[in-house]
């Protein structure tokens, strides 16, 4: 058997706290949605979610469907630290970039006209644990949606 030397352990130990990432989902996507199920790992939120961990609460217009989208597309054209990457007629992704550790996560909005209703996903794209942050983010266009008359 083969002994590690000091650099073998070093990159290990570097690499561990990377050990924890998954690429499992909790199941497969609703084929009639475009959000992206979320991984195994607690650091996302959907509002399509059955897992109580990551389960947040779709959007309900307060105004109009198509104002609340309006809207949710103005926040992330004017918050720092957001990029409005796909636009389609019923669906948006952004990327959002944390702040101290400069993470890049993905968050989607897909309007559901049929509901009156916007499903949200929101997720780190590394990492096991986002101390809360994706869920955070959807309460924050939540309560901005809610600022509006």
């Amino acid at each position: 058997m083969k002994t590690l030397n000091i650099k073998t352990y070093l990159l290990l130990a570097l690499l561990a706290p990377l050990g924890g990432i998954s690429h499992a989902t909790e199941g497969k996507a609703d084929t009639a949605s475009q959000l992206q199920a979320c991984p195994s790992s607690p650091n996302c939120v959907s509002s399509d979610s059955q897992t109580e961990q990551h389960q947040i609460a779709a959007i309900l217009p307060k105004k109009s469907l198509d104002e609340s989208w309006a809207a949710i597309v103005d926040y992330i054209q004017q918050t720092p630290r957001f990029a409005l990457i796909e636009q389609q007629d019923n669906y948006l992704k952004a990327e959002a970039t944390t702040l101290i550790m400069r993470f890049t996560d993905d968050v989607e909005f897909e309007k559901r006209p049929a509901d009156n209703l916007i499903s949200v996903r929101s997720a780190s794209r590394v990492g096991h644990s986002d101390l809360g942050a994706n869920r955070t983010r959807i309460e924050e266009i939540r309560a901005y949606l809610s600022t509006l008359d």
